[in-house]
């Protein structure tokens, strides 16, 4: 059996309709069980997502959540036996200013002594923290679908941002700070400017997104077959048009390359699936936050299913052929 990695990378909660709707496709299609990767990536809303996956929800009910539509009878039985979600009202919470500005000046001083050491996501996000609305329900979320804190049996990486030393840290690795399950999922979705950053022992992080929309080169050297990356910050070429948010999304598809690079170089053969220009339409400007707008999810689902679909069907992403085929799917 091939050994599979996915990455679900950032997006808000539109990038969260965007995961659930091209899994449920590629489950569909090559009859492979995105909950049977052997890593799953989380950055931001991909962190988000990841838990859902790790939690048994299928691409198919993960679809199903963000587009207000029937689970299928697996997903109805996970969820009746959960009970009830938790309902945790929004609410501020009081956060340490002067150290989110004491690092920020260690930040630009680092990155001013040794140009590049600090990426520019890093320093934009320090300088916008810290914001002052709680994660507390996200945690809470992640601990109701986990049965608790504890981690998955299948390995779960996180990735969030070190508010104080601008570094990234792959929370679930073994080589990080040992952290609660749903803290870590909390921490790396910590929008800068939004969200309090997320104190995990004596260390505060925020979102991994700062570090890059994807952390695909986390999977390097992990001796996978085949690495999935699912992609809501960026854009197939040719995709962006005029769009108000295209130097931003460039920039986000320029780090996902280099990342793609470092993953080829170790042998491993990379998927990688982006909105084209209709998605990116239905998803919205990143520019002006309507990727959290939850109103779009249902009409993203709808599309990005039905794309994702056609381009696997017309060989537009061969990689995917480690996974099976559209024989499979059928006998699944």
């Amino acid at each position: 059996m091939p050994r599979i990695g996915l990455v679900l990378g950032g997006g808000g909660i539109v990038g969260m309709a965007y995961h659930g709707a091209v899994l449920a496709a590629v489950h569909e299609t090559t009859g492979w069980d995105p909950r049977e990767a052997e890593v799953v990536v989380g950055t931001s809303a991909g962190a988000a997502s990841g838990a859902e996956l790790r939690a048994g929800l299928s691409g198919a009910d993960m679809a199903a959540r963000r587009e207000g539509t029937p689970f299928t009878a697996e997903g109805e039985r996970l969820l009746r036996a959960l009970g009830p979600p938790p309902q945790v009202a929004p609410h501020q919470e009081a956060v340490d200013v002067d150290r989110a500005r004491a690092s920020m000046r260690r930040l630009l001083t680092r990155s001013m002594m040794r140009p590049g050491s600090v990426p520019a996501g890093v320093l934009t996000s320090v300088a916008a923290s810290p914001g002052r609305l709680s994660a507390s329900w996200l945690s809470r979320q992640v601990r109701w679908l986990h049965g608790g804190d504890e981690w998955p049996d299948r390995r779960f990486w996180s990735c969030a941002v070190d508010l104080d030393r601008g570094t990234r840290v792959v929370l679930g690795r073994d080589d990080a700070p040992p952290a609660p399950l749903g803290a870590a999922v909390a921490a790396s979705c910590a929008f800068p400017g939004v969200f309090a950053p997320v104190a995990i022992g004596e260390r505060l992080y925020i979102d991994g997104g700062g570090w890059s929309p994807t952390n695909a080169d986390v999977l390097a050297g992990q001796a996978l077959d085949l690495a999935v990356i699912v992609s809501p910050m960026t854009a197939l070429p040719g995709a962006l048009g005029r769009r108000e948010d295209w130097w931003l999304r460039t920039a986000c598809r320029r780090m996902l390359m280099a990342e793609v690079g470092k993953l080829r170089a170790r042998g491993t053969a990379v998927a990688i699936v982006e909105p084209d220009a209709a998605e990116l339409r239905c998803m919205g400007q990143i520019t002006r936050h309507e990727v959290l707008d939850e109103r779009r999810c249902p009409a993203i689902v709808e599309r990005v299913r039905a794309a994702t679909t056609a381009r696997i069907r017309a060989g537009a992403l061969p990689q995917l052929s480690l996974l099976g085929d559209d024989d499979d799917a059928a006998a699944a």
